[in-house]
């Protein structure tokens, strides 16, 4: 049995063009989940978020502004979730974690002795957006609440 080169580049093409609506629309499943669960979480605390961001399986973002507060919960089973107070806030600074498995990296500095509170970037399911660019995103956007 002999097979032909055009029988493998139609094969080809096919199975291309079936499967990667498949694997797009799981990844959008995947963000509309992501979405849902930090928007769910912010309204049991009372929290109308103004702005967010998630990485589908690593972690989410949100800001209230009218509250002045910032939720940030991971979604990689951790189950860690941090709800902070701008109004308490100092400064939020970019930390690159050059290659550690927690890079990069937001730190937010407290007007008091509290210790700075560090929430990671890293990368999760959605490998289109760059995780240091959405870490500066947040670190402009929070720096402009606390000023």
């Amino acid at each position: 049995m002999q097979v032909d080169l055009s029988s493998i580049i139609i094969s080809l093409v096919i199975f291309t063009i079936v499967a990667i609506p498949i694997i797009y629309d799981q990844m959008n499943k995947k963000k509309h989940l992501a979405q849902r669960t930090l928007i769910d979480h912010a309204g049991r605390r009372e929290l109308s978020l103004d702005q967010y961001d998630v990485q589908p399986e690593a972690w989410g973002i949100g800001i209230d502004t009218g509250a002045r507060r910032l939720i940030y919960m991971s979604l990689n089973g951790e189950k860690r979730e941090e709800i902070v107070n701008l109004k308490k806030v100092e400064k939020c600074t970019f930390i690159d974690g050059n290659g550690t498995p927690d890079a990069p990296a937001l730190q937010l500095h407290f007007k008091t002795s509290t210790p700075p509170e560090t929430f990671s970037f890293r990368a999760g399911a959605n490998k289109k957006e760059n995780p240091a660019e959405q870490a500066h995103k947040w670190e402009t956007l929070i720096n402009k609440e606390v000023a």
